[in-house]
């Protein structure tokens, strides 16, 4: 039952925005068959698996608290969009989409993908929508998220 109820009005509320929204022309993700940009990936997997393994204290087993990570981060994330609404889009399309060199741009590309890409694309929906209604709904989000919180550590933890 956990698995059916808690992900449900998350889903809802990203599919009412979605119905209402304008169409708008989205940026394309791009992954260049590159040595750097494979060594960046990797080296983001890696930081992330270890940096979750912080979450083994709330007594939540270790590939679940990945799980956990990124749900917690997206929540920070929206919590500050909630205020900073532009900011927080165009940090993660600087992060993701602008032209990158070196293997820690790579690195940051898939760190902001993993951190706060739920945040971004709900973000993006909530840009179409009028200003009250808007944070009514950001406001919505981050209750969301707690309740995905708290979901994951009902289902994952002891």
């Amino acid at each position: 039952m956990i698995f059916i109820l808690f992900p449900q009005p998350f889903l809802i509320l990203l599919a009412i925005i979605a119905a209402v929204r304008k169409v708008e022309k989205s940026k394309k993700y791009q992954f260049r068959n590159k040595k750097d940009e494979w060594i960046g990936l990797a080296s983001a997997v890696t930081a992330l698996f270890l940096f979750s393994l912080l979450f083994l204290g709330a007594a939540i087993a270790f590939p679940s608290t990945i799980v956990f990570l990124g749900i917690t981060t997206n929540f920070m994330a929206a919590a500050f969009s909630v205020v900073f609404h532009p900011i927080t889009i165009a940090l993660y399309e600087a992060n993701v989409f602008d032209k990158r060199n070196t293997k820690m741009d790579y690195f940051y590309k898939y760190i902001a993908i993993f951190t706060t890409g739920i945040n971004y694309h709900t973000q993006q929906l909530l840009r179409s929508v009028p200003l009250v209604i808007n944070k009514l709904l950001a406001v919505i989000f981050v209750l969301l998220l707690i309740w995905q919180l708290f979901g994951v550590n009902m289902i994952f933890g002891d």
